[in-house]
């Protein structure tokens, strides 16, 4: 017989607890590329909210790892001070983590997830005011910023022209959510020197 579950309880039932934890934990780097590969034929809604969504987490972990560990995660809960995108980038910016550039490109994936979440109109990457939005995006023009090679070795035929081509909204926007995310995640840890390493 399953645990009743109303919703109200505080306490949650294992199951539910399971999922959330499992939700929650930071993506190795093969999780990453899973988690992209399933998204390069899915449709544009679920990769703007996926992966915007891995963004303000990668921001999360950011800032989590510049503050003292006993209560930060109550900053953190959704009525927490840092408890959505918007402050979480405006906190890293304050705190010196992020530059300009990364500033502005986070408030694009910010608003574009936002909508791809909330629009009740039809919304792909190619809708116009979507395109123009991406095309603002800063990262998919850096010289140290490049396509994913598993961008380009697992779409289809159909999608690998729009999958190569850095000026494809859709494809500006995965780079820059990419990159972003690689460089919290995975890159910061190593060489100080390597460039990669900034958040301009």
């Amino acid at each position: 017989m399953a645990a009743e579950f109303t919703g109200l309880d505080m306490s949650d039932p294992k199951y539910l607890s399971d999922l959330r934890k499992y939700g929650s934990g930071d993506p190795t780097q093969d999780d990453l590329q899973s988690l992209e590969a399933e998204l390069y034929e899915g449709p544009d809604r679920a990769m703007a909210v996926v992966m915007g969504s891995l963004v303000e987490r990668s921001l999360g972990k950011l800032l989590r790892n510049h503050m003292r560990e006993d209560e930060v995660e109550e900053l953190f809960k959704p009525s927490g001070v840092l408890g959505d995108f918007s402050s979480k980038i405006e906190m890293s910016y304050a705190l010196k983590l992020v530059g300009r550039v990364t500033r502005h490109d986070l408030n694009i994936i910010r608003l574009l997830r936002n909508q791809f979440a909330h629009s009740r109109r039809p919304i792909q990457f190619t809708t116009d005011v979507v395109k123009r939005c991406c095309n603002e995006l800063s990262y998919p023009d850096m010289p140290s910023v490049f396509i994913p090679f598993d961008y380009l070795n697992k779409v289809t035929e159909a999608r690998l022209a729009e999958a190569s081509d850095k000026t494809h909204p859709r494809t500006r926007f995965m780079v820059t959510c990419n990159e972003i995310a690689q460089r919290i995640y995975f890159i910061r840890s190593g060489d100080i020197s390597d460039k990669r390493n900034d958040l301009p």
